[in-house]
């Protein structure tokens, strides 16, 4: 009777035991696997952001590129300069003249639609995504923007008008 006992436990045990290890390597593979996850979300985050800041303001300026006049200024003064915090698009709608302004305010990069006419202040623009801050110059033709993101990296785009179609604008 005592070895029929015995035997019944190491069969039970055997099995057990296969089971248990095979729970902790699972269980290993999966805290594995969801850290590996974590950071490969944590990448695609920081580089998306990146990338969103960067394509947006290109994507915008290529847009104005051909029908549009192109030109930097500070926010409030409007003048062309070679440099400044905004960047200008002009559009004239029937006879009125419209600017769009890209630049950065509160830690945003902002957008701002308006008559040329009207007045108004930097945070009356749509915020569009987290930036730092946003830099523009122009020379020659072509626009050096410098975007600082938030976690403090610096990016340098290098823009250039494909036309001439835009022409001169003139207050």
């Amino acid at each position: 009777m005592k070895n029929r006992i015995k035997k019944a436990d190491v069969s039970i045990i055997a099995p057990l035991l296969t089971l248990i290890v095979f729970s902790v390597c699972v269980l290993f593979v999966l805290l594995f696997g969801a850290r590996l996850y974590k950071e490969a979300l944590a990448r695609d985050k920081e580089s998306f952001e990146k990338r969103t800041a960067d394509q947006y303001i290109a994507t915008r300026f290529r847009q104005a590129d051909g029908d549009m006049f192109s030109f930097v200024a500070d926010f409030e003064d409007s003048d062309a300069n070679d440099a400044g915090d905004t960047l200008f698009f002009v559009e004239k709608v029937g006879d009125e003249i419209y600017f769009t302004r890209i630049y950065c305010h509160d830690g945003y990069l902002c957008e701002l639609f308006s008559s040329a006419d009207d007045v108004f202040e930097r945070g009356d623009g749509e915020r569009i995504l987290p930036l730092e801050s946003l830099y523009f110059e122009e020379k020659d033709g072509l626009f050096r923007v410098t975007i600082e993101h938030i976690d403090g990296r610096k990016d340098e785009l290098l823009l250039a008008k494909r036309s001439e179609i835009g022409g001169n604008y003139e207050k």
